[in-house]
């Protein structure tokens, strides 16, 4: 999949942008995650950082549907998903206490998150996932420069992306893992391992890597969550704070299904993809379940 580079994205965001007037934050600007509202959603400290307990992912920003077989809603996506409707989906997010986003460590989302800033006046907290996978060749010093990347860009934390860190498990390579943990850390920014298969984290453990969080997916569907009853059970049991993402199975369940499951099974986080529209309803919704 092709991502606009950073140039080309403040290319389209000055024309889309024209007659949008700025919006304007109440609070001042962050340095790291704080809570808008206070009534709201609830965070938990992972590190030095309180993080709320709904995270915005950034999958659909990132033209990641999901979607199959439609053929046509990446480039759905990217029509909707402008510049400026990125960052009022992001406003709306932390106006209702959502105080973290996770994605892609690119330049893609840099640039959405440094017009975010521009637009606002605040920064939004981030958790970086690697975009360079050892499945597809990437070798161990282009995940370093990523890391390197999503550090230098102001990350709070960072993550083996799951079907990364799957792969080195099945290939024997976990010790790989252990190096990039070591490597986020070493950068100041919160550690963690992805995963969609429950093998990993169960190796993980096993293994005593113990990130600063586990990332895994979840629902009862198994999209991208194979073996759910074995994942249910093992995730019950971890007592590294955990977060659960793929919780509405691409869209497959509905959030009220998707985030009961979720947090009935231990879950400390859900990381959901979210379109503007949605943000609000999955806010209520996720305060009235915590």
């Amino acid at each position: 999949m092709d991502y606009p580079c950073r140039r080309e994205f403040l290319k389209a965001t000055a024309i889309l942008s024209a007659g949008l007037a700025p919006v304007k934050s109440q609070s001042k600007p962050l340095s790291r995650p704080t809570q808008t509202q206070p009534s709201q959603l609830p965070t938990i400290g992972v590190g030095s950082h309180q993080i709320s307990r709904l995270i915005i992912g950034g999958n659909p920003f990132s033209y990641i549907a999901h979607s199959e077989p439609l053929i046509y809603s990446n480039t759905l996506f990217k029509h909707y998903l402008t510049p400026d409707k990125i960052v009022e989906t992001l406003t709306l997010a932390r106006r209702g206490g959502i105080n973290t986003f996770l994605g892609r460590i690119d330049d893609h989302t840099i640039a959405f998150l440094d017009l975010y800033q521009q637009k606002t006046g605040e920064k939004m907290a981030w958790i970086g996932q690697t975009a360079k996978k050892p499945h597809r060749g990437a070798s161990q010093q282009e995940i370093f420069s990523n890391i390197k990347f999503a550090a230098d860009q102001g990350a709070i934390g960072c993550y083996v992306q799951g079907q990364s860190a799957d792969y080195l498990v099945q290939e024997n390579r976990i010790s790989e893992i252990y190096t990039y943990l070591k490597v986020i850390r070493d950068y100041g920014m919160i550690a963690g391992i992805g995963a969609h298969e429950i093998q990993t984290i169960e190796a993980c453990e096993q293994a005593g890597l113990s990130p600063d969080y586990y990332m895994k997916t979840f629902n009862r569907l198994e999209y991208a969550c194979p073996d759910f009853d074995r994942t249910d059970k093992v995730m019950r049991q971890v007592s590294i704070p955990w977060i659960a993402f793929k919780v509405l199975a691409a869209g497959r369940l509905s959030p009220k299904e998707g985030f009961e499951q979720a947090l009935d099974a231990g879950a400390d986080f859900l990381c959901v993809g979210m379109f503007d529209f949605q943000v609000d309803e999955n806010i209520e919704l996720s305060t009235s379940l915590f």
